[in-house]
């Protein structure tokens, strides 16, 4: 009988999951004026938007093993020990880098002019580097992984994991009445249902994928892409009202349309040549944590000397920018980790020395 973690699949949704996100993080963002070059860069924008419910969900499928091996203080130390300490190690690199920007762009005097400054300046790095970077992921792991194990007796509960639904249908509904802050990075407990479905899933995974098996590539692929036309359709509806959320991951046609892809993701499984050439559980984590220091420092300097104006260019030629951004983003990430895993620094990326 395999191991528990012997699904040929988790390391497919670890490395298409960070290529996912550090190519919306390095992607070009701009309005146009005509129909055709905006549906086009929405369709270039949204076609990986599955993967952050996607990498909540494989962080819950791997939930249901840990719980097993471990008691749940045990676990939460670990998990704070290998996730929050590199995490904050991360996070207090880039607040260091955004404050010598500072002194660099206005000066130190203005910078450090007074104590209430300073402090109105650091505080101001520190919400904004937790709260609206790549980094609002892990607090809201953590959290997520503290209610699940608030419901650990109940945690395989249809009705729990209902309940888990209803939270998320309410940040659905919120992207258009406004009642809380609809950005996703501020979804504090929009996410826990799809943690709670992993690990539900993980429980009956001999069941489910021996279902998911019988379905043919064609049918599968057939309902991703119309989940994927219905998360457009919304997206561009989102535009015309002129909402800030097009692309907030917690629409309900995304929703579905990220849920159909996890399923298409177990049909393909493992890809050797992903696992064997990323390396995606060594290096999953470590790209995720350095990254968004990339996208903000490393494009600016490698792309400054081409004196780019993107709100110039066509749809096309931001899109060919777009891809060479992720490109020197991802791999200058991946041989970054690649090269600290295999030193005594390999602590910064949570792997014990």
């Amino acid at each position: 009988m395999k191991n528990d973690l012997d699904f040929g699949f988790i390391d497919t949704v670890r490395c298409i999951s960070m290529i996912g996100i550090v190519f919306e993080h390095s992607s070009i963002n701009v309005s146009y004026t005509d129909i055709i070059s905006t549906l086009v860069s929405m369709i270039f924008l949204l076609a990986f938007k599955f993967v952050t419910i996607v990498f909540f969900m494989i962080a819950g499928f791997l939930l249901h093993h840990k719980f097993r091996e471990y008691s749940s203080i045990q676990y939460l130390k670990n998990r704070i020990s290998n996730t929050f300490k590199p995490w904050s190690f991360w996070v207090a690199i880039l607040i260091v880098l955004n404050i010598l920007y500072l002194v660099y762009s206005i000066g130190l005097n203005a910078v450090f002019k007074s104590f209430d400054t300073f402090t109105i300046i650091l505080f101001s790095e520190i919400y904004n580097t937790v709260f609206l970077t790549s980094f609002w992921f892990i607090p809201n792991f953590l959290l997520c992984i503290c209610i699940l194990l608030s419901f650990k007796k109940v945690l395989y509960s249809c009705w729990l994991g209902f309940f888990f639904l209803i939270l998320t249908l309410f940040y659905c509904v919120n992207i258009y009445t406004g009642w809380v802050l609809a950005s996703h990075s501020g979804a504090l407990l929009g996410f826990v249902f799809y943690f709670w479905l992993g690990a539900y899933i993980n429980k009956h995974y001999s069941r489910i994928s021996s279902h998911i098996k019988k379905c043919s590539y064609t049918r599968l692929i057939i309902i991703n892409v119309f989940l994927f036309i219905t998360s457009l359709a919304e997206s561009y509806f989102l535009f015309t009202t002129g909402s800030d959320q097009v692309f907030n991951v917690l629409k309900f046609t995304n929703i579905l349309y990220s849920l159909g892809m996890f399923v298409l993701l177990i049909k393909i499984g493992k890809i050797n040549w992903l696992s064997v050439n990323l390396l995606p559980r060594k290096t999953t984590f470590g790209i995720y944590l350095v990254h968004w220091i990339f996208v903000v420092y490393l494009t600016g300097l490698v792309f400054k000397p081409f004196h780019l104006v993107f709100d110039e260019y066509n749809v096309y030629q931001n899109i060919g920018w777009s891809i060479l951004r992720f490109l020197t983003v991802y791999l200058s990430s991946f041989f970054i980790v690649k090269m600290l895993i295999s030193s005594k620094f390999k602590w910064v990326f949570g792997i014990r020395i």
